[in-house]
């Protein structure tokens, strides 16, 4: 009895050890965690400041208006390169530099629409209108003087004066167009007075002579120019010319209409006849050659 009691002690004196050990290499492992933790939250703190203190960098340089919503990283770069905030961020994980770059213009441009209404606010009060021929350094005194426009991102007044110059020049582009056809049409109607007109106009009529017959027609009066007017006479005139010199006309006439009858009957001659070459007069000589033989046996 007394040698099992000892033996149970034994056996329990190492279970406890055994869990004694397993619940210490368990505070290990807890500690190893917590550590690991703590070190990567550090980390990850660091990262943070490290992007933070980037994005102050950025700030820095939109306030000295060296940055802009229209800059570009190579530009930059030189600058940006020389700054430690920019050093201290190479090869950690996350955003890199270029990427809070990209991120940073995408925030300026945002505000794009807010601006693009404090800009028509401010041209309206100032009755300026963007024209063509408008220059970026008027445009950007009126805003920039302005209390409510001044703090504005340079580059988005950049964008919003482009896109106000490109509006103007459609603008006058199209306007051109209409004038163009506005004209055009009054042209056809200048000519079809000249065409209708009773009598008829001649190749030898004068247009200081001929047109007082059309002072009253509006075609006429639709052009205020008499250059204008007397140029499309000329040309009308110039249109009719060939008819009035009726001697070299009937003979250019007369050439044209042999010549052409000429190729008409050629291009109707068959595909064989053009190869053999023989003429009208061969064939009326071979059917005259068989007419004799033919009488030639019946006498026989």
């Amino acid at each position: 009895k007394q040698w099992y009691q000892r033996r149970v002690a034994i056996t329990a004196g190492k279970e406890d050890m055994l869990m004694v050990y397993m619940e210490h290499v368990k505070a290990l492992e807890l500690d190893f965690e917590d550590e690991k933790q703590k070190k990567y939250a550090k980390e990850r703190r660091s990262h943070r400041v490290n992007r933070d203190n980037f994005i102050k960098l950025l700030t820095e340089l939109h306030g000295k208006k060296k940055l802009d919503s229209t800059s570009l990283w190579a530009d930059l770069y030189p600058t940006i390169s020389k700054d430690s905030r920019y050093s201290v961020m190479l090869g950690q994980p996350g955003s890199t530099p270029l990427d809070l770059f990209k991120f940073y213009l995408e925030d300026l441009k945002s505000t794009m629409h807010d601006d693009k209404k404090m800009i028509k606010d401010v041209l309206r009060q100032a009755g300026f209108d963007v024209e063509p021929d408008t220059s970026y350094e008027k445009f950007h005194s009126i805003i920039s003087n302005n209390e409510k426009t001044k703090l504005i991102d340079k580059g988005n007044i950049k964008l919003h004066f482009l896109n106000l110059l490109e509006k103007a020049e459609a603008k006058e582009k199209e306007a051109q167009r209409a004038e163009e056809r506005k004209i055009k049409r009054k042209e056809t109607a200048f000519k079809h007075m000249l065409k209708d007109a009773t009598p008829p106009i001649t190749a030898h009529d004068e247009w200081a002579e001929t047109k007082i017959r059309f002072e009253k027609d509006p075609a006429y009066t639709a052009f205020p120019d008499d250059n204008s007017k007397a140029k499309l006479f000329k040309d009308f005139v110039a249109s009719i010319e060939p008819e009035s010199n009726s001697d070299d006309y009937d003979k250019h006439k007369k050439k044209r209409h042999k010549k052409e009858k000429k190729h008409k009957y050629r291009s109707k001659r068959s595909p064989s006849y053009n190869m053999t070459g023989s003429s009208e007069e061969d064939r009326k000589k071979k059917h005259k050659k068989a007419d004799n033989e033919s009488e030639e046996d019946s006498k026989k």
